[in-house]
């Protein structure tokens, strides 16, 4: 009896450790972000700092989806609009494929992703994660690959 209860609590204090863990900070996103700048030809950033042209609200992503295309939330990467932040981004999910950046209501580009799901975690305590395993900005394939080799993705007008 004294060797089951020995066993039982032993068997409860690891299992209580395991689910208090936290390790979110060092787990992958589950859905990947895309981080991207918009820059012109002498290098200036088009959305971000003192050479801003354009606002959040003449930006949009749309994915496209079975039903249609749906606008996918863009946020600005380190901060907001002002010289703190550095670019933009989205999160991008396996429900869809191809997206596309929309500058003052026209589409301008193109992004096409190609997701694989249900990673297994880096870290025991961490859930599945979905990679981007390549992605082509309108048409031409870039290096860009999710969690690996994200760096920023520019694109140029």
């Amino acid at each position: 009896m004294k060797l089951f209860f020995g066993v039982a609590v032993t068997a409860l204090l690891f299992s209580s450790c395991q689910r208090t863990e936290d390790c979110s900070d060092q787990c992958d996103l589950i859905n990947p972000e895309v981080l991207f700048v918009i820059k012109n030809s002498s290098d200036k950033n088009l959305v971000c700092g003192p050479d801003k042209i354009y606002t959040s609200d003449q930006l949009k992503i749309k994915a496209e989806t079975s039903s249609g295309l749906i606008n996918i939330p863009l946020y600005f990467n380190g901060a907001d609009s002002t010289s703190a932040a550095t670019g933009l981004f989205f999160i991008s999910g396996a429900s869809s494929s191809k997206y596309y950046l929309y500058i003052n209501d026209a589409v301008t580009d193109s992004m096409e992703i190609t997701h694989k799901t249900g990673n297994p975690p880096r870290k025991a305590c961490c859930p599945p994660y979905t990679s981007i395993t390549a992605l082509k900005l309108n048409t031409v394939l870039t290096s860009y690959v999710y969690p690996d080799n994200t760096g920023v993705i520019t694109i140029v007008k």
